[in-house]
């Protein structure tokens, strides 16, 4: 019986030390519920390039930044901006700029208990989308569950609006959204390997729906003991209907927590 005991101490003190680490290790795509501790920064830069082949050969290059601020152990406060380097049609450049603003907060209302998970809801507006033709408000449920030792689990299901207006007309744009990742501890708090799943459907007001679906597996590097900082990079691969071929594209960049 004390040997039980002493390895469940050992094993919730190690999940403690990833817990409190968690917020570097989120998935590029997913969230998670982890917040930064109280009065601490997070920030993430994370550069994307995906090439979509549909009716007209689409590249895009962006750039999201994102800046989190522990208000107390379980809420956080975001803003969040996301450049669009560059999206070029057909190989010519038709668009760059502040693709979006966002500012949103995140609050962590139940902690994992038995076969329970975290749970977290986040809420965003979004006052510049669609390169300042448009806004948007999103809601988030985020759900996070250790499975052992070296497996972790993330899992979202959100909804936003968006309202856009163009050469004097109004469109208005209704998404639901569907993260998922699984996470393994390959090297134990060095190195993570990831699958994730990313769709969402969206339904334009004149009818048209939108169906996209993207798989990105990804690592996660820790390369420093004392440093709470992470390397990232995936290759999503996805499927959007209209495409003649599938979407495929990189995405990485850095993380840390100060």
């Amino acid at each position: 019986m004390k040997k039980v005991t002493l390895a469940l101490i050992i094993l919730s003190m190690g999940l403690a030390d990833i817990s409190r680490a968690a917020h570097t290790l989120e998935p590029l795509g997913t969230e998670i519920t982890s917040t930064p501790p109280r009065g601490r920064f997070f920030l993430q830069v994370i550069y994307s390039y995906l090439r979509t082949e549909a009716e007209e050969d689409v590249d895009e290059h962006l750039l999201p930044i994102e800046i989190e601020f522990g208000l107390s152990e379980r809420t956080q406060l975001n803003l969040e901006a996301e450049v669009l380097i560059a999206e070029k049609e057909n190989g010519k450049t038709e668009d760059r700029g502040l693709e979006e603003i966002a500012v949103g907060i995140k609050h962590r209302f139940f902690d994992e208990r038995g076969f329970l998970p975290d749970m977290a809801f986040e809420l965003e507006l979004v006052p510049v989308a669609e390169l300042g033709d448009a806004q948007a408000v999103s809601g988030t449920l985020i759900f996070s569950k250790f499975l052992g030792r070296f497996f972790l689990a993330h899992a979202n299901i959100g909804y936003e609006f968006e309202r856009e207006e163009e050469d004097d007309e109004e469109e208005f744009v209704n998404t639901l959204f569907y993260n998922l990742a699984l996470v393994f501890r390959a090297i134990p708090d060095r190195l993570f390997l990831i699958g994730e799943l990313n769709a969402e459907h969206s339904f334009v007001e004149n009818g048209q729906t939108i169906d996209k679906i993207v798989f990105v597996p990804e690592f996660i590097a820790v390369p420093f003991e004392k440093v709470t900082l992470a390397l990232k990079l995936g290759v999503p691969i996805g499927i959007t209907n209209g495409s003649s071929t599938p979407d495929i594209g990189i995405t990485g960049g850095i993380s840390m927590l100060f």
